[in-house]
């Protein structure tokens, strides 16, 4: 919920103004409306792709059955 609340405020919204606008002003913000309410008005905010720092190793082949099968012959 920090996390909705903090979004808007850094981006000029209040969540009073969110909530008075989904029509449940004076609303709990706990209540699964309110939460979805201020979820979907930080949509816009969230970027839509995490950028990853992975890279495409050899190693990202490996087969967890492959070795097990493998330990499993003696």
């Amino acid at each position: 919920m920090v996390l909705f609340c903090d979004t808007l405020d850094r981006h000029g919204d209040t969540p009073e103004k969110v909530l008075h606008r989904a029509g449940l002003a004076g609303a709990d913000w706990n209540e699964p409306p309110a939460v979805a309410a201020l979820f979907m008005a930080t949509q816009n905010h969230f970027p839509s792709s995490v950028p990853s720092n992975t890279d495409d190793d050899d190693d990202t082949d490996y087969d967890a059955a492959a070795a097990y099968e493998s330990d499993d012959s003696t």
